[in-house]
């Protein structure tokens, strides 16, 4: 079956990653149309570059994520839907990586560029708080635009040390 195409709704990401990698596949894959979008750069199969409309390598893809949950995808070209091979060019397995941390860490972000990150108004009174910790919580007391974190160079890093915070029950995403 050859695959052109289609919607992350039909075929995860994941898995269209790993079909070009199977496939061998040497070109690109436009995930979104329009303004938002992030292109993966093949080369037999292995990922080997990321761009998207205002960022590079990994923070294009975390990029997209936080204006979708799902997009469209196009291949330059055609590609054979074939079986996984048991060996993942290095390239290709970071990208699933980073796939995989977006959809476990950095869930609370997927969709989220046009809300905003906020203190819980639910904090246990009871919780011990490093000075730090509350320095870091209070820099929320007014609501920060999640789009904001996307104008540092390491999205993902930033994003992370938010996640910390909200995975304690301090910040929400709103």
């Amino acid at each position: 079956m050859e695959i052109r195409e289609g919607n992350t709704k039909t075929i995860p990401l994941r898995d269209l990653v790993l079909i070009a990698s199977a496939a061998h596949f040497s070109g690109r894959l436009t995930l979104n149309k329009g303004e938002h979008f992030c292109m993966l750069e093949f080369l037999n199969g292995n990922v080997v570059g990321a761009f998207g409309w205002r960022m590079e390598g990994d923070n294009a893809l975390i990029d997209l994520f936080l204006e979708k949950k799902n997009f469209s995808f196009l291949f330059s070209e055609p590609i054979e839907k074939t079986e996984a091979e048991e060996s993942i060019p290095r390239g290709t397995k970071h990208t699933l990586e980073l796939i995989d941390f977006i959809y476990g860490e950095l869930r609370h972000f997927i969709g989220a560029a046009d809300k905003s990150i906020v203190m819980n108004d639910e904090i246990d009174t009871e919780l011990d708080l490093s000075a730090e910790e509350m320095k870091e919580i209070l820099q929320f007391a007014q609501p920060v635009p999640v789009s904001e974190f996307v104008k540092g160079e390491d999205l993902k890093k930033e994003l992370f040390k938010v996640v910390r915070l909200i995975n304690k029950n301090l910040l929400v995403v709103k």
